[in-house]
């Protein structure tokens, strides 16, 4: 088979239609078209239109990936899920995620150093919580293990869970709830526990924030 037409596609300019014996075959990326070096003349096997599906079809997987870690950092497995839900084959999203991950792109550890400092910052929340988050978006065990370790260590999980108490009184302060005691420390845990904090944890956050404003 012979390449008769090279044209630019209309609705994306950065892809090229390919025709071979005067039909159009397929499209391909500027990359491939590049890469492969085709020109019209060129003669091209059956088995080589397939390598540049193939080889389009990885391009076009890696550019898609590319806006998607743009938008925020991806673990390997968001990565992985977004290509099989987007028709890509698995061959083709575990050639991605190695490919980005060799490129340090894709960093499981370190997106769940900057997940747990955000959430830490933003909103505290306990380890158990925390934890339940990276598995959820595929981080494995061990990782999380060192990274809460790291990052959130026995010492200051009080302090903590503290904070997290301490901003949550600040907005049911005014409310009837504040008025009672007993209603008071039972909202206060519940929002620790919600939070991811243990059962210890939260007494003693809750304890320390009351005996402050006694003070």
């Amino acid at each position: 088979m012979q390449i008769t037409r090279i044209e630019r596609q209309k609705k994306n300019s950065s892809r090229a239609s390919i025709s071979l014996d005067g039909v159009y075959a397929f499209g391909v990326s500027d990359e491939v078209l590049l890469r492969a070096a085709l020109h019209v003349g060129k003669e091209i096997s059956p088995e080589e239109v397939k390598e540049l599906q193939e080889a389009d079809a990885a391009e076009t997987a890696k550019q898609r990936v590319m806006r998607f870690i743009g938008i925020r950092p991806r673990t390997a497995r968001e990565i992985t899920t977004y290509l099989l839900r987007k028709g890509y084959s698995e061959e083709i999203a575990v050639m991605i995620v190695e490919k980005l991950t060799t490129l340090r792109l894709i960093d499981d550890m370190e997106f769940a150093r900057m997940f747990c400092r955000d959430r830490l910052k933003l909103r505290p929340a306990g380890t158990q919580l925390l934890r339940r988050q990276l598995v959820q978006k595929g981080v494995a065990r061990p990782l999380i293990d060192l990274v809460l370790q790291e990052l959130s260590p026995a010492s200051s999980e009080t302090d903590t869970a503290a904070d997290a108490a301490g901003r949550y009184w600040n907005r049911i302060s005014r409310s009837r709830a504040a008025t009672d005691p007993l209603v008071a420390k039972k909202k206060l845990f519940d929002h620790l526990m919600r939070r991811g904090f243990n059962y210890e944890t939260s007494k003693a956050a809750i304890a320390h924030l009351l005996r402050d404003r006694d003070e």
